[in-house]
């Protein structure tokens, strides 16, 4: 997350000590606006209101708007050293993922829990739509990634005033979330490639996502074709595609995509006939 915005309005009453402070008083927050250039959406109009309760705050209710779609939630967020989560969210068509490669929104009940800095996520979504590009690779504009010792951020501090602070050091939220998801894959979820042989091919089925801090993810479940629903572009000809399969048993990177597709070649003498099925598989 790049940048958060809004307008806070709250009648806190603040007591204790820094590592024990409670808040006690209503708190709401409206107009608030988050960017997350990693997963290239914007989360807008995001609103709660909720009250401080000793060393929690208890949402009693909010939402976020994503894409055309919309999160709500509800729950508790302790202010204790590792900042709890007991949140409850309902997405519907929720703008999750807008890259060059997956690009997604799902609907659901999720449960969020664990901590700020390793969250835990569990439940079921249903995927509204879903595009993944797999001729798309993710851009590095040419650049090495760079390790940076000691000597180096004292550097930035005298030339930029830079000062390293313990979240710059820390994993990214990709390195520490956990999460146990049933996800549904309706007609609308798409494979696609632009380059050679170009095609776009609709699937559905079920999968498991499991996720686990410092491993890649673990995909599993088995999703079909949608028949006749997509193309297939070879020699000159678009293909329909009719049976296959994805099988996921591990990181997505490793699936097997088995698929068949047909042209039929028109008849010369009977234009409403076929004079041959070419079939590719």
């Amino acid at each position: 997350m790049t940048e958060l915005e809004g307008r806070v309005d709250a009648q806190l009453a603040v007591s204790g000590t820094t590592h024990g402070l409670r808040f006690e008083g209503p708190l709401s927050l409206e107009n608030g606006l988050a960017e997350f250039p990693a997963l290239g959406v914007t989360w807008e109009e995001i609103r709660f209101v909720g009250r401080g309760d000793g060393t929690v705050l208890r949402i009693e209710s909010g939402s976020v708007e994503a894409g055309s779609g919309s999160m709500a939630f509800s729950g508790s967020v302790a202010a204790d050293s590792l900042v709890a989560l007991d949140l409850d969210l309902d997405l519907d068509e929720f703008q999750a993922i807008q890259t060059n490669i997956y690009q997604s929104a799902v609907s659901g009940d999720l449960h969020a829990g664990g901590h700020l800095n390793a969250p835990e996520l569990e439940g079921r979504l249903d995927v509204a739509s879903l595009d993944v590009y797999i001729d798309e690779r993710v851009s590095d504009g040419g650049l090495e990634d760079v390790e940076l010792d000691a000597a180096d951020l004292e550097t930035l501090r005298e030339r930029f005033g830079y000062i390293a602070v313990e979240e710059d050091l820390q994993p990214a939220r990709s390195d520490v979330i956990t999460a146990d998801l049933v996800v549904e894959l309706g007609r609308d979820s798409w494979i696609r490639s632009r380059s050679t042989p170009q095609m776009a091919g609709a699937f559905r089925g079920e999968v498991t996502v499991r996720l686990r801090p410092g491993e890649e993810p673990h995909v599993e479940g088995t999703l079909t074709t949608v028949p006749d629903r997509g193309y297939i572009a070879q020699f000159g000809k678009r293909f329909s595609p009719q049976d296959g399969t994805v099988t996921l048993d591990g990181p997505p990177a490793s699936a097997e995509l088995d698929l068949s597709a047909s042209y039929t070649v028109p008849s010369h003498a009977n234009p409403d006939g076929a004079e041959a099925t070419i079939l590719l598989g």
